[in-house]
């Protein structure tokens, strides 16, 4: 008997994990998730780019350098959070960040100038010291 799913929102529609099953008529033997094929051609490139200029990744053999590695950094990077978040989206704020500027920040595709003012408070506590 089938297994039936109800879907109570359209919020779970979009938690569907999306993977590809098939490139072009060649039929993959498992599953792959498209963030991690993302990932995995990211480090490849990465790593085909870096070969050219270290000596030492040119001098590993072609499974462990295109294979290997881009799997296990991939790996690695996905199951990695950094403040929360996968760290491609974590780099991708900090490059936003960085753009920006530190005292403006970017709304509808505008920058503006951050005009709010710093407030300095001091708390000037005893810490144990009498008067």
């Amino acid at each position: 008997m089938e297994e039936r799913i109800k879907i109570y929102s359209y919020c779970k529609v979009w938690r569907v994990e999306k993977k590809i099953y098939s490139i072009a008529n060649f039929i993959l033997p498992a599953p792959v998730n498209i963030n991690n094929a993302i990932g995995f051609l990211g480090a490849f490139v990465f790593i085909w780019l870096s070969a050219k200029v270290f000596p030492f990744l040119a001098q590993m053999p072609t499974v462990i350098r295109y294979l290997i590695l881009p799997y296990v950094i991939s790996k690695y990077f996905m199951k990695k959070k950094m403040d929360g978040k996968n760290p491609i989206m974590y780099m991708i704020g900090l490059i936003q960040y960085y753009i920006a500027g530190y005292g403006t920040y970017i709304e509808g595709f505008v920058r503006h100038r951050d005009n709010t003012e710093t407030i300095k408070q001091e708390w000037n506590c005893s810490r144990g010291r009498y008067t």
